[in-house]
């Protein structure tokens, strides 16, 4: 066969005939064009319509030009690969760069639709109206009678149901269950289902009862009430009320049958309800159509002049206005009502940095300047510390007012230069900046004067402290183990009476099963040295031990400094802060959500402290792993090791079990109070709730799921390398650390680094293994998002959905800085385990 032949050819039989091709344009053009109407009708999106427009024309390119037919079998990948990876990345990129999340995930006209149209005031001071729902006679006549069989039918059964023995409870739950909450409202449903909002009538008064023909109404006040008396309707499904007679009432609501409340009692009105039983129980009633009715009222406001009125209860209308309204002249302006005058008096702008909807306190369009500031007299712990110390700090505010301190922090140009934008500062106030420089610098002398003395401070409050500690009792226990407690105290009160007095006298109750719990707003001072020294005495408390150990935890309290003054820059502007206006919308903000992780000590400091455990979790986790899983190898890949088959097998379960479920069995195990761990050696560690033993505890999990593969992917590599080295070096007198250590372990790590870099990549992302064993936890610190246990990728899910508001855009932020971490690391681990060189070598 000839080269030529074997050459690729455009030239296809099929490609004479064209109805394929025409076919598949066709498909693709209808698709293309569905596509970009249905994307564009919902989202407005110029950029993704554009997209789809690109991409159709690349597939006919595929389908008609003979030099992209390659592409028609590569376009399904291309397809994939562009949905469900270059799509997430670019979305992800995009969304760190704006405020998206919690308040901003509208767009700009759908946030301000939100307000215009779902923002109520309800004027309480105005005249309610009172409503009569009228529905065509034909289909409530209908519901009756398909009730009355639907009735007779049940009721019957019942009856057959009674014979067979049924209890008379029985009977009675059927009627409840299978009629009344399930048949009556299918029938309610077939009847008034199909009726439209045109088939409705609704006639309001201005008076909540009239009744022209009672007894007790004089011919007098019948005038008056006629002449105060406001009646309207809306018919066919009109939003707008018409003003009628009140004599003209029975001709519209002529045919129709009154649904719920009477307003305007008459002879021959005719009501849904019917009295059908032998006991002369209304069995049909308003009841079973006020969902009908009410839903009909709320979905559709009536109009009457300027106002609105919307449902407010049973059938009483309240006039309510939108509490936003579009300027006429300006569409980008929106007006606010004020509730106490119901006047739009209060302009609002389109505040475009942040993306939210604003008042100004000028009235004026939203303006943005940088000012100075002095930072005020703060205690500084540091920039990884996030615990606050309240004690630490009385006793220096103690020592600060004995030094009168802040008497000699004197800025008498403070007023001259805060308040005002920096360049106008910088143009005409330069004088009074520069004497502010240098009373900030006079200021700093006092506090470094100050702070020279905080060792000798912290040693006078830890040893006030001490004795403090030493002389007082410590807290009462709130609550105490059933177990010990019973065993260790109640069982030396051998008479029953003695122990009712003692629970009663400590105020010790059993809550539940398995703890005692103490009433310590109840107990007096007495009575407390009086429990102490019996818990002490009983061997259930050491209150030495106790003492010591608050000692102990207190000399590793971090002591404050005061931080020194400076001559900061901060934002401001003209916008209203007295109330906010929600939602905003999403914009594009640029780095501000870098520069948060940078500048905002509340998210910098954790930050920090997840990415370092999120590195050192990683590595122990690989490290511990292939050190376990090549230990584990060794030994199994032995000749003379007997029953090494079976070993295998066992210990390749952890990791044939799905890890989820191995993680929440450990989640069981590790539990304080009733975990299998601290049931079976009758203690009562806090595996989980206390930050170091919460790492301990993640570490150990993810070793005994992750030892397997590593012992796996060893055994494998360890029967790959060629037995004679080993005889050769023993020939040459190497001892087996030797082998192992120049041999054995350089020749594994050639074949096993890419996959050790990959491992670290994995638990670097390994969400599983830490939200559903701590969820993050325990807590690392009051008001701190990330717990002791969140590593980056848990800490990005708490962000974007955890329970407090969502923060899109900081989330993705810190998903790319955290791709960004692990691309670097593991080129430079590719680098320096010489991967490269090793797969261009092969």
């Amino acid at each position: 066969m000839s080269n030529e032949k074997e050459k690729f050819s455009t030239e296809e039989k099929n490609d004479v005939n064209p109805i394929g091709k025409i076919i598949s344009t066709l498909f693709f053009l209808v698709v293309g064009v569905a596509l970009v109407v249905l994307v564009f009708s919902a989202y407005k999106n110029i950029w993704v319509s554009s997209l789809i427009i690109l991409a159709v024309g690349f597939i006919l390119l595929a389908v008609w030009n003979k030099n992209f037919y390659i592409y028609r079998y590569m376009l399904p990948a291309i397809v994939i690969i562009l949905v469900f990876t270059a799509y997430p990345i670019i979305f992800t990129v995009y969304i760190a760069f704006t405020n998206f999340g919690t308040g901003h995930m509208q767009t700009k006209d759908e946030a301000r639709n939100i307000l215009l149209t779902s923002n109520w005031a309800v004027d309480y001071d105005s005249q309610p109206l009172f409503a009569e729902f009228y529905a065509p006679k034909k289909e409530i006549n209908e519901y009756i009678t398909a009730y009355l069989k639907a009735f007779e039918e049940f009721d019957y059964k019942m009856a057959q149901e009674k014979k067979k023995g049924r209890s008379e409870e029985d009977i009675e739950n059927m009627w409840d269950i299978d009629f009344f909450a399930t048949k009556q409202p299918e029938l309610v449903k077939n009847s008034l289902g199909r009726l439209k909002k045109e088939d409705f009538t609704i006639i309001l008064y201005s008076k909540k009862s009239i009744d022209l023909n009672n007894p007790e109404e004089t011919e007098e006040t019948v005038p008056d009430q006629e002449k105060t008396l406001k009646v309207y309707i809306s018919e066919k499904g009109s939003n707008q009320l018409k003003e009628i007679n009140l004599t003209d009432v029975p001709n519209y609501a002529k045919g129709k049958i009154l649904l719920g409340d009477t307003v305007y009692k008459r002879e021959g009105l005719e009501r849904a309800e019917k009295d059908i039983d032998e006991n002369n129980a209304i069995m049909v009633s308003i009841s079973d159509f006020r969902e009908y009715y009410e839903q009909l009222a709320d979905k559709f406001p009536l109009k009457l002049g300027t106002s609105e009125y919307l449902i407010e209860q049973a059938n009483q209308f309240l006039s309510k206005r939108h509490t936003y309204k579009i300027d006429e002249k300006d569409p980008k302006i929106m007006w606010k009502l004020n509730t106490s005058n119901f006047q739009y008096d209060r302009k609002i702008f389109e505040d475009n940095k942040y993306g939210k909807f604003s008042a100004t306190v000028d009235s004026e369009a939203p303006k943005y300047w940088n000012q100075y500031e002095v930072s005020s007299l703060e205690f500084d712990y540091g920039p990884l510390n996030l615990e606050r110390n309240s004690y630490a700090e009385d006793f220096l505010e103690k020592k600060i007012a004995e030094d009168d301190l802040k008497s000699k922090l004197i800025f008498n140009q403070k007023s001259e230069i805060e308040g005002n934008p920096i360049d106008l500062i910088n143009k005409d106030k330069k004088k009074e900046l520069n004497l502010l420089k240098e009373e900030i610098n006079n200021a700093n002398k006092y506090i470094k004067e100050f702070n020279s003395k905080i060792g000798k401070y912290k040693e006078e409050f830890l040893s006030m402290s001490k004795e403090k500690i030493m002389n007082d009792l410590p807290d009462l226990p709130l609550e105490i183990e059933k177990l010990a407690f019973e065993s260790k105290i109640l069982s030396k009160i051998t008479n029953e009476e003695g122990k009712k007095f003692l629970l009663f006298y400590y105020r010790v109750r059993l809550v539940g099963t398995d703890k005692y719990y103490l009433e310590k707003d109840k107990i007096t001072d007495d009575v407390k040295k009086n429990l102490w020294a019996f818990l002490n005495s009983s061997g259930y408390f050491n209150i030495q031990k106790e003492k010591n150990k608050k000692i102990s935890d207190l000399t590793r309290v971090h002591f404050p400094k005061l931080a020194l003054i400076k001559l900061i820059t901060i934002g401001n502007a003209n916008l209203e802060t007295a109330f906010s206006i929600e939602p905003g919308y999403s914009v594009v903000v640029g780095l501000s959500n870098f520069n948060k992780i940078i500048s905002s000590r509340n998210i910098t400091a954790p930050f920090l402290f997840v990415f370092l455990w999120t590195i050192l979790w990683s590595a122990i986790s690989v490290i511990s792993s292939f050190a376990m899983g090549l230990a584990l190898a060794l030994v199994f890949n032995a000749s003379d090791f007997k029953g090494k088959y079976i070993y295998r097998t066992l210990f390749i379960l952890p990791y044939a079990i799905p890890s989820f479920v191995t993680i929440l069995m450990w989640n069981g195990f590790l539990n304080k109070d009733f975990g299998v761990i601290n049931n079976a050696f009758g203690i009562t560690v806090p595996w989980l709730m206390e930050g170091y033993m919460a790492k301990m505890s993640t570490l150990v999990v993810n070793l005994w799921l992750s030892f397997p593969y590593f012992m796996i992917i060893s055994l494998g590599a360890l029967q790959s390398i060629d037995s004679t080295i080993y005889e050769a070096a023993n020939v040459d007198g190497a001892s087996n650390v030797q082998q192992f250590t120049i041999l054995t372990l350089p020749l594994l790590l050639i074949a096993l680094g890419p996959m050790l870099v990959g491992s670290f990549a994995f638990a670097f992302n390994n969400f599983a293994g830490i939200y559903l064993l701590t969820g993050g936890g325990p807590t690392m610190a009051a008001g701190v998002l990330p717990g002791h246990t969140d590593i980056l990728i848990s800490y990005t899910y708490k962000l974007a959905f955890g329970e407090q508001n969502k923060d899109y855009g900081l989330a993705s932020a810190i998903a790319i800085i955290v791709f960004l971490i692990i691309g670097t690391l593991t080129f430079v681990n590719f680098k320096l385990t010489g991967t490269f060189k090793e797969v261009d070598n092969a």
